[in-house]
């Protein structure tokens, strides 16, 4: 049976299964990337490390800005940007912290492990002028996961209903930018690249009657949990 296949037919999402979690708590010395969504740092709106240096004036005019649909595209398409390497697969690399630095700034966080000679780092930075947070998880200095939440989302006068969100199918056809289109830009995501599985984690609640999550491998929606 080929990849796709096996895929198609996973009755959990390789982040729902318990030795995926062991694994990152071995390898990334508990730096729970996901941890990030309970963190509500202000952030400012610029790149690179001039963003460190003008993050105190963007703090007091952050209430005076818009943030646009627009802005949020160039956002998650800043958050993409971050390469992830696979800790169980070799020749893969992630980008290394000083290439975050380069593309976020200095953080505002973050805190270092080490286990068995292992080092492991999870930083948070505050950029985007309040609009977003973004946390990466090294393991020896190479990107492993990453999260990215408070996401600014356009609200909409109508929302997605609990039915229209149980119509969607899981039977390998239905992908990640098929759920962008229909629900729109997701309030959070989390990332992580485990045994050459992609795997990533999308929750939308900004227009949608009920909040919900969905897990996509490989781009394929596997599974779906509403949020209380």
């Amino acid at each position: 049976m080929g990849r796709k296949e096996d895929r198609q037919s996973m009755k959990k999402p390789i982040t729902k299964k318990g030795w995926f979690w062991f694994l990152i708590l071995l390898v990334l010395a508990g730096g729970g990337f996901a941890a990030v969504k309970l963190i509500p740092i202000p952030l400012d709106f610029n790149f690179g490390k001039a963003a460190t240096e003008e993050s105190t004036a963007a703090t007091k005019e952050s209430s005076e800005n818009t943030i646009t649909a627009k802005d949020a595209e160039q956002i998650i398409e800043t958050y993409k940007s971050i390469a992830l390497g696979d800790p169980l697969v070799e020749d893969t690399k992630g980008a290394s912290y000083d290439e975050v630095v380069a593309i976020l700034g200095d953080p505002s966080s973050n805190v270092d492990s080490e286990i068995s000679g292992t080092t492991s780092k999870m930083v948070i930075w505050n950029s985007f002028n309040g609009a977003a947070t973004i946390s990466v998880t090294f393991k020896d200095d190479q990107a492993t996961g990453k999260s990215i939440s408070k996401i600014p989302v356009e609200e909409k006068k109508t929302k997605i209903t609990i039915a229209q969100v149980d119509a969607i199918p899981f039977d390998g056809t239905y992908t990640y930018d098929q759920a962008v289109q229909y629900f729109g830009t997701p309030d959070s995501l989390s990332d992580s690249l485990i045994n050459g599985v992609q795997a990533v984690t999308a929750m939308w609640s900004t227009n949608m009657e009920q909040a919900v999550t969905f897990h996509f491998d490989d781009n394929i929606a596997v599974s779906k949990e509403t949020v209380e």
